[in-house]
Parts: C-alpha cells; sequence; structure tokens
C-alpha cells in the first residue's frame, strides 16, 4: 500500500478557521471604508456648492465695483473681506 501522508484535522480546522476570520476582519474593513467614502462624496459636494457660491458672490461684487463710481467703490472694499469665511 503507497504512502498517504496523514490529515491533520485539528490543524486544517485551526487554519480554516483563522482565514474565516481574517476574510471577516477584511470584509469588515472593506465596509468601514465604503461608508468613509461614502462620507468624504457628500462633504466634497458641499464644499464644491459653497466654493461655487462664493465664487457668484465675488463676481457680483466685482461687477458691483466696476460700475461703482471710484470714491464708492472704496467704501464697499471692506465689504468683500466681510464675505471670506474659511473652507
Amino acid at each position: 500500500m503507497p504512502w498517504r501522508p496523514r490529515i491533520d484535522a485539528v490543524r486544517l480546522k485551526r487554519l480554516n478557521d483563522e482565514l474565516t476570520s481574517r476574510l471577516l476582519r477584511t470584509r469588515e474593513q472593506l465596509q468601514i471604508a465604503q461608508r468613509q467614502g461614502v462620507g468624504l462624496k457628500v462633504m466634497l459636494t458641499l464644499r464644491e456648492k459653497k466654493i461655487d457660491a462664493l465664487t457668484v458672490e465675488v463676481q457680483r461684487l466685482r461687477a458691483r465695483l466696476a460700475i461703482t463710481p471710484p470714491n464708492e467703490a472704496a467704501a464697499l472694499a471692506p465689504e468683500l473681506g466681510a464675505h471670506t469665511t474659511a473652507i
């Protein structure tokens, strides 16, 4: 009878359990990363909307300064600073 390797059932069970645990942890990490990605996309969209709104405001103020007589434009200049916010 040819020699057959002996199956170590206990060792195989431990290896299977370890691989199952790794798979579950990896799936959980993937789900966390996906949720974080969705949150970042939402934040990016909000930031883009804020930037667009501020760009429109700057363009409006520039246009207002361009058609305002120079002495009144100097009085409006502080208004430009009042609309800047940290992003």
